[in-house]
């Protein structure tokens, strides 16, 4: 078993010849290969026409547009509650003991 490996390292070397007599460069062999990612699109940064909301609004009404007022409350549909509302009173003589 220990005969071949010889004869195959010295065919290796051969085939390979000078560059097998080089350790240096045969460990150095790593290549860094850069990796390409997609550009990022960074919108410009401009001047804004209308400096406040109150400029905006004029120029839209001169221009006949109407902005509605927005209205940030929300209507609440409650299904149930963990509350009671109206205690249950039970009618007179119920829940009474009796002597039967």
């Amino acid at each position: 078993m220990a005969a071949p490996v010889p004869r195959v390292l010295s065919r290796l070397s051969r085939a390979l010849g000078w560059w097998s007599r080089q350790p240096v460069l045969v460990t150095q062999s790593t290549v860094v290969v850069p990796v390409r990612t997609k550009k990022r699109f960074t919108p410009p940064t401009y001047e804004p026409k209308y400096k406040t909301e109150k400029e905006f609004i004029e120029h839209a009404r001169k221009a006949g547009l109407v902005i509605p007022p927005e209205h940030l409350e929300r209507p609440i549909h409650l299904a149930c509650t963990a509350n009671i509302f109206d205690a249950y009173v039970p009618p007179e003589g119920d829940a009474r003991m009796s002597s039967l």
